[in-house]
């Protein structure tokens, strides 16, 4: 890989946080005057319908696969983590949800130790006990303030929908890894996983669900209720064109990112991911308005950067020992 290439692929992945932030951003501004679950089915299906005239070019030979169950349970994690990310993200900062999405990464380094059976180093074991120490910084902030109310040092329980969606997220990208082992095409999975993402996500956006909780405790579980009426259903002007931004927003972070890795090793462009967390600060304030609260919460995005970066060299390292391995079994 040429520096030149480098230098593509670090161009791309920046454009890609760029993007990113600016859909967490206006995702934020459209989610005061919708449901998120509303939100995130039209937002999708905006994605989808764009796509699939795309994918379907070569006629149905172009969509067959053998692992459709795979693409099923892609659809049902993906979704999940939305709608999860959505509900997060309309109760809470945008910047804390950002940071707190992060943790995807570290839930993916535990994940290969488990399931992959991949050796779990220092670097690895001191990013993940950083990654949960910043959660307690962004999540608890008044814990470290010194007042007598109590009522600074409470827990939001919305930020638990926040990393509800980077667990499902997490697994999310084991499948992807599954996949690609299977030699599944890159637009065949994203035709299946937005098919089925959109076809789940409907009941959740127009039915009518009661909800009940369990033992005085933040959960409940849903039942049916019955249909919306559609008829009552509309949208503004304003709330169709932050949609269309949605989607050209995920556009542009689709292609940054495949471009990204087209150019260079993940490696070496995964640390500039984390200027997402820069650009979601700088959008938050001038379209929102919205800036953390707390310090300490400054301190918890740093963490998480660094144990980021810290996973990314630890990557990187075990990436070089398993080549030099097999050069010298090659000599």
């Amino acid at each position: 890989m040429t520096k030149h290439n480098n230098l593509y692929g670090i161009f791309f992945m920046v454009v890609n946080s760029f993007a990113l932030a600016t859909l967490y951003a206006i995702n934020k501004q459209l989610l005061k005057g919708l449901p998120s679950s509303q939100a995130t089915f039209l937002y999708k299906l905006t994605v989808f319908i764009f796509i699939a005239p795309w994918v379907l070019r070569k006629g149905w030979e172009g969509i067959r696969t053998p692992v459709l169950r795979l693409h099923f349970l892609r659809g049902f994690l993906s979704i999940s983590g939305s709608l999860c990310f959505a509900y997060g993200l309309k109760h809470t900062n945008v910047v804390n949800a950002t940071a707190l999405g992060y943790t995807e990464q570290v839930l993916w380094a535990m994940i290969g130790v488990f399931y992959f059976k991949e050796k779990i180093n220092g670097m690895k074991l001191l990013a993940i006990l950083m990654s949960f120490s910043a959660m307690i910084l962004i999540t608890v902030p008044g814990i470290f303030e010194s007042t007598n109310d109590s009522s600074t040092i409470n827990f939001d329980y919305y930020y638990i929908f926040v990393l509800a969606a980077a667990f499902f997220w997490s697994i999310n990208a084991t499948i992807i890894k599954v996949m690609g082992k299977k030699s599944v095409k890159n637009e065949v999975q994203a035709f299946y996983g937005l098919l089925f993402q959109v076809l789940i996500a409907y009941p959740a956006a127009f039915f009518e669900w009661n909800w009940h909780k369990i033992g005085g405790t933040f959960f409940s579980y849903p039942t049916f209720a019955g249909l919306i009426d559609l008829s009552t259903f509309s949208l503004t002007e304003t709330q169709m064109i932050q949609i269309l931004m949605l989607a050209l927003m995920y556009f542009i972070h689709v292609f940054a990112f495949f471009l990204s890795m087209k150019y260079a090793e993940m490696s070496t462009v995964a640390p500039f991911d984390y200027t997402r967390l820069v650009f979601t600060c700088i959008l938050a304030y001038f379209l929102i308005g919205e800036v953390p609260q707390y310090a300490v919460q400054y301190i918890g995005y740093i963490m998480i950067i660094c144990s980021g970066v810290l996973l990314t060299t630890a990557e990187r390292r075990r990436r070089k020992k398993e080549q030099l391995e097999v050069q010298i079994e090659n000599v």
